[in-house]
């Protein structure tokens, strides 16, 4: 299940290069926490599903309806394991 608020941020990441490349290549804990920041407050498990969720294609009809481009969010895991999420939507 795709969370609204991960969501949101991931919109948000879309928006604004620079903040693509300040999240690209940080932890998952300090991209939660930069997120949470900004009013973005979900946990690491709500951020994991959604993105592995977008990543296998998890979008209700709406979301397809809106749905074209993409991102590419890279971040790593703790203990240094890098994940990388290619998003390939955006919402209009």
């Amino acid at each position: 299940m795709l969370n609204p608020t991960v969501m949101a941020f991931v919109r948000k990441l879309q928006e604004s290069p620079d903040l693509l490349a300040r999240v690209n290549g940080q932890d998952v804990s300090d991209l939660i926490k930069m997120a949470g920041d900004m009013g973005f407050k979900f946990s690491t498990d709500e951020w994991m599903t959604t993105m592995t969720g977008l990543q296998e294609g998890e979008l209700s009809e709406a979301d397809l309806d809106k749905a074209a481009g993409g991102i590419i969010v890279v971040c790593r895991k703790a203990g240094g394991e890098q994940q990388e999420f290619t998003v390939t939507l955006n919402f209009g």
